[in-house]
This record gives C-alpha cells, sequence and structure tokens, in this order.
C-alpha cells in the first residue's frame, strides 16, 4: 500500500516492485485482494531457478538423468533436474549444449 501511493504522489499510474519467491505469493495476493495498482514481479534469481526447473522437466526422461549421473551424485540429480542446485544446473546444462555442438 505504501508503494502504491508514493507511486500516485509521483503521478504514476502503476507502481512495479519484485518480491523472492516466499514473498512472491502473499504480496501478489494482497494487491488482488486490496485492489492496488501495483505490478507484483518474481525477482530475477528466482525467475531463473523457475526457468532450469521447467527446463529439467521437460528434459526429464530422455536419458538426461544418465549423463547427469556422469557429473554428480545420485541424489544431486533430483536438485539439478528442479533447479534449486542453480549453480550445477547451469554448468550441467552448458557441458551437454557443449557436447552435443560439438560436431558441428
Amino acid at each position: 500500500m505504501y508503494v502504491s501511493d508514493q507511486a500516485k504522489s509521483l503521478g504514476l499510474p502503476t507502481a512495479c516492485i519484485r518480491f523472492d519467491q516466499p514473498l512472491y505469493i502473499k504480496a501478489l495476493n494482497v494487491t488482488l485482494k486490496a485492489q492496488l495498482y501495483v505490478v507484483v514481479r518474481l525477482g530475477g534469481f528466482h525467475t531463473r531457478m523457475s526457468f532450469m526447473g521447467s527446463l529439467g522437466h521437460v528434459m526429464r526422461g530422455c536419458g538426461i538423468e544418465d549423463v547427469l549421473l556422469l557429473l554428480f551424485g545420485e541424489n544431486t540429480i533430483e536438485h539439478v533436474l528442479s533447479g534449486k542446485a542453480y549453480v550445477k544446473a547451469i554448468r550441467a546444462h552448458f557441458l551437454i549444449q557443449g557436447a552435443l555442438f560439438s560436431y558441428y
């Protein structure tokens, strides 16, 4: 509500505010119930984590688990595919991309 009031005082029709994933859902609910003119967005890091999780979901079952077993331990693969182990997921996807495009 504070952000909405500040935007109105500055003459802005809407304000854009970013939150981390745990606060994003709460802030979205508050803005919808109070009908505030605020655009709530997910923070950059959590957006990237979500993207890595979607890549893992799409690639699951095509043999990526076998490739990841060569790089990481068995318990780590689920975290890599869900995007929670972000740094390891980035490394894995870069290595897989490099291996796939090395023949050209």
